[in-house]
């Protein structure tokens, strides 16, 4: 790492986490889509996991997305195919 850099990471980490987390993600746009990408994941990733800990969001048990997931492919099953005709 050039020292320039270094002494940019350092100023860097003085920041205060709003600003820290708000240069980290524009560092991760300028890198391109795959990183723009990655970071909007991240934000939302964050966003979720800050609305859980705030008590706004709900989880739900791994048995219960199980559940609800066989629930609907139950349904889809029961759903009558329509005869594709063989006419041209």
């Amino acid at each position: 790492m050039s020292p320039g850099a270094r002494r940019l990471l350092e100023e860097a980490c003085r920041l205060p986490p709003d600003e820290r987390e708000w240069l980290a993600e524009s560092l991760l746009i300028a890198l391109g889509p795959e990183a723009e990408v990655t970071a909007a994941w991240d934000a939302e990733i964050k966003r979720r996991l800050d609305e859980i800990d705030s008590g706004a969001g709900a989880t739900i048990s791994h048995g219960e997305v199980m559940r609800e997931t066989e629930d609907q492919l139950r349904q889809l099953r029961e759903i009558p195919r329509r005869k594709v005709s063989s006419k041209g």
